[in-house]
């Protein structure tokens, strides 16, 4: 969170038998840490491998919105923190088109500080208006009782940016993504990005960029 007392962590793995786990913890009034909620555990998929939950995990500034990814189950999944119930609430989900064996595919991600504007990767393939396969940043708007069903705003070339990171200001009005900075006009739930920043970076090995992270400051 914004203030640093309040934690999540995700774990992908084996824990669960692959369906993944998510768990926020949050610093006490003693400065000690105690889990804030039960753990959130992922789903099993195909009714064997398990979805990942946790590929992909941010928080809101207040701690009680939690944005996650089911990384091999190929949708996102909104939770609010209840103060009734002590626990946390699924209220909403949303599975972009992407292909499921594009692993890692459901990754990057991030919450504005109140929990109302998202911004998520996922891979996708053929769809209209884009050519060929490739990775679409979708953004996402929350009225703090559902999830909207997400809109693609943007597109990368296939294969180029499998590792990227993305970022969202605290109050959901720029994101950056490979190296590019967008400023996100919000409209009701349709959401266009204008790029106002570019940045040139080196392409590895088979014409992949690796490694390109960028952070928004307040």
């Amino acid at each position: 969170s914004y203030n640093g007392t309040t934690l999540v962590i995700g774990n992908r793995g084996d824990h669960y038998t692959n369906k993944g786990c998510v768990r926020v913890y949050k610093k006490n009034t003693s400065g000690n840490w105690e889990q804030k909620g039960s753990d959130l555990v992922g789903t099993l998929r195909d009714g064997i491998w398990g979805s990942r939950f946790g590929s992909g995990v941010d928080i809101s500034s207040d701690g009680n919105y939690l944005f996650a990814s089911h990384g091999s189950g190929d949708y996102f999944e909104l939770f609010k923190y209840s103060e009734v119930n002590s626990n946390w609430q699924s209220i909403g989900t949303h599975a972009p088109p992407v292909n499921s064996n594009n692993i890692g595919s459901l990754v990057a991600l991030a919450i504005s500080n109140d929990g109302t504007k998202m911004i998520a990767r996922a891979y996708h393939t053929n769809l209209s208006g884009f050519s060929g396969n490739g990775y679409g940043i979708y953004s996402y708007t929350s009225n703090g009782s559902s999830l909207n069903n997400g809109v693609r705003i943007t597109h990368e070339a296939d294969l180029i940016h499998q590792l990227n990171d993305c970022k969202i200001s605290p109050d959901g009005s720029y994101f950056s993504y490979a190296g590019k900075i967008y400023n996100w006009s919000n409209s009701g739930t349709a959401s266009v990005a204008t790029t106002i920043v570019t940045e040139n970076i080196g392409r590895g090995s088979m014409n992949r960029d690796f490694n390109v992270y960028a952070s928004i400051s307040n």
